[in-house]
């Protein structure tokens, strides 16, 4: 089978996609940015080393585009017959005239980076030139993946005059076998999490990005302030109960929120951890009774909601099924105001029967029209 080249990992999208294909049989090669968060390297990702042989750095960024030769480029990628990429690739791969089979993005690589201008006038004319670099490559790209009917994502690729395929089959976040090695890993965040379990009676997870209150734009907004004042309530109305919220120092405003939850007098039902690899942080969603995702504007899936789906645990965000209504949903808890999500903590807390029922249909929807029908469409291109 031809050889296949992922370019990127952010969010640990391509290696996902890279073990799900060696599964498949296909020699798969992996090309990590070295800019990249060290949070996504592979090894954060894996408890084995799966792949990593056919795993390599590039230095490719915005700073280092014009000074990056093109015969430098096309070396290093003439053999591969496919190459899928995300993040500045398509910029890199267009100047030396290299076809672009896929693009995933993960996000502010199509609605951001080929459209923003650095400040600096040396800064500036350097990104002018990229973004003309940038906007080509997407431009002429055979296929782009999508993970929803996002319209920042469409209003992009048209501002962009892309002519392409568009398929939202989306593309699996999580490798389904390591969940299974998850569930039977003994690390030392075991040991922790076995303690919550111990003592608390209703385990809410909630590792968004703390980015509440010092955003400047709207789309960037989480709103994890309304689930600490629905918690308040709930505790309010239960002062016996045991509940718990698992909160992650990550993100602009994560310092906002401890002030909230010490304001609220919730620090006595909150446990903080540091960002850590998600190979453990899945060892947390299994173990809770509640993930909850976003509370703002309306989305389909990201990281949060599919982290949930793939470990079997109910999710609660906000989705505007009227958005989706030519898609098939999967099963979720609704909100995004305060009274809404204080309600659901009620009425859950009361029925985690039902929250098992939600979490266990949600991984089957997640098998089926997730990782399913994105593995065929990737194999039909590569066939």
């Amino acid at each position: 089978m031809n050889k296949v080249a992922l370019i990127g990992n952010l969010n640990n999208n391509f290696y996902v996609l890279q073990r799900y294909l060696i599964d498949k049989g296909v020699d798969c090669h992996l090309y990590i940015y070295s800019s990249d968060p060290i949070h996504f390297l592979p090894e954060n990702d894996s408890w084995n080393n799966k792949g990593f042989e056919n795993h390599k750095f590039l230095n490719w960024t915005v700073n280092n585009f014009i000074s990056t030769k093109k015969s430098v480029i096309q070396k290093e990628f003439i053999d591969f017959k496919h190459i899928f990429c995300c993040g500045v690739a398509p910029a890199f791969l267009w100047k030396a005239g290299l076809p672009i089979n896929m693009i995933l993005p993960y996000g502010s690589d199509l609605y951001e980076l080929p459209f923003s201008n650095a400040r600096k006038p040396a800064a500036f004319l350097k990104k002018l030139f990229f973004n003309h670099y940038m906007k080509n490559g997407i431009k002429e790209a055979e296929l782009f993946i999508l993970s929803e009917k996002n319209p920042i994502y469409h209003e992009s690729l048209k501002r962009l005059n892309f002519s392409g395929k568009i398929n939202n089959c989306g593309a699996p976040l999580v490798y389904h076998p390591m969940i299974k090695t998850t569930k039977n890993i003994n690390s030392p965040f075991t040991k922790k999490i076995n303690e919550i379990k111990n003592k608390f009676d209703f385990i809410i997870f909630h590792h968004v990005r703390h980015v509440w209150k010092s955003h400047l734009d709207t789309f960037y907004d989480k709103g994890n302030y309304k689930l600490f004042q629905a918690f308040r309530n709930f505790i309010d109305k239960y002062p016996d109960s045991k509940p718990v919220l698992i909160l992650f120092k990550y993100g602009q405003d994560y310092k906002h929120s401890v002030k909230m939850l010490n304001d609220l007098n919730l620090n006595d039902y909150v446990i903080w951890f540091e960002k850590m690899p998600r190979k453990e942080l899945m060892l947390g969603i299994s173990s809770c009774d509640l993930v909850v995702g976003e509370l703002t504007k309306s989305s389909f899936t990201y990281g949060v909601v599919l982290e949930a789906l793939a470990m079997e645990k109910p999710v609660m965000h906000s989705r505007d099924d009227n958005i989706y209504n030519d898609l098939k949903l999967y099963p979720m808890i609704h909100a995004n105001k305060t009274e809404e999500i204080y309600k659901n903590l009620d009425y859950y807390y009361n029925n985690k029967n039902e929250l098992r029922e939600i979490g266990k249909n949600g991984r089957i929807w997640y098998e089926n029209h997730y990782v399913k029908k994105s593995i065929e469409t990737i194999m039909e291109i590569i066939s």
